[in-house]
């Protein structure tokens, strides 16, 4: 019996070592993707040599907090590393700056190299607006531009620099930008609008969401208003948001939407101390 297990394991082991003898030649060792190296191949492609070469090239590459990113350098460096990086990419992130999909065919516009370091300089100057001297350089045209991309990150940053730029002027034209947005994109837009919302242009907001009312779909309108439930609001406004919803009351398809349009209506207007239903407002 003893015998007979000897050369059982004897059998396995020579076994093992002819598979392994035999697939050696077959079995590719896949080495883990270096995104680091990927980026800074992609960008050393479009980027002027003057900023690869700048000492602080390796911060914008590196996982260092956005915010962090020029603190090693002195204002007229900061500037000359974020204005040249973002004209560079800005005028070909819409096509990746040369960016392929990559080995297993994946390939997404919001997250290309070009796109996701667009979003870090901007965050980069809005946390530093004075000292990359910012006003100087970027434009409320490039700005809104970003205002309808895929990337919510990007979006905020976009408007943080806007903000800055522009002060209070700038707020009806990210509200008109707003408008060209569908779905969550729409909602993701308006929650961001709300750190800037006061007095003066809360009135502004109210109508283009009563404008949204008018002319979107079920969805985007819904994104919505489910970001809106803590903005000052009186009845006059309610019913007037409300009134560009009665289209969807009488559509049996919508009954759901129209129940959960009620519901953040509903919910908006207890949170002022005022008491509305769509249903019978519609009536």
């Amino acid at each position: 019996m003893k015998k007979l297990a000897i050369i059982t394991i004897s059998l396995v082991l020579a076994g093992g070592v002819f598979f392994l003898a035999s697939s050696d030649s077959e079995i590719e060792i896949v080495s883990p993707i270096n995104t680091s190296s990927i980026k800074e191949n992609q960008l050393s492609k479009v980027l002027p040599k003057e900023v690869t070469a700048s000492k602080g090239y390796q911060q914008l590459l590196a996982a260092t907090p956005a915010n962090e990113i020029t603190n090693n350098l002195n204002a007229s460096e900061s500037r000359e590393l974020l204005q040249k990086t973002f004209e560079t990419l800005s005028s070909c992130y819409q096509t990746g700056c040369g960016q392929e999909a990559d080995y297993d065919g994946f390939y997404d516009p919001s997250l290309t190299v070009a796109t996701t370091t667009i979003k870090r300089v901007l965050e980069a100057t809005a946390a530093n607006f004075e000292k990359t001297q910012a006003k100087d350089w970027l434009t409320e045209e490039a700005l809104t531009e970003f205002l309808t991309s895929d990337n919510r990150s990007l979006r905020k940053a976009a408007l943080q620099n806007l903000m800055k730029l522009k002060g209070a002027q700038a707020f009806e034209a990210i509200l008109e930008k707003t408008r060209d947005l569908e779905g969550y994109g729409a909602g993701d837009a308006i929650e961001d609008l709300l750190t800037e919302i006061n007095d003066e242009n809360r009135g502004n907001l109210i109508d283009s969401i009563e404008l949204l009312g008018k002319e979107k779909d079920s969805f985007t309108i819904l994104e919505v208003l489910e970001k809106v439930a803590q903005v000052k609001v009186d009845l006059v406004q309610i019913k007037q948001i409300g009134q560009g919803l009665c289209r969807f009351v009488e559509v049996p398809t919508e009954a759901m939407n129209v129940k959960a349009m009620n519901h953040y209506l509903s919910k908006w207007a207890e949170n002022n101390g005022i008491s509305f239903n769509l249903n019978s407002h519609c009536l």
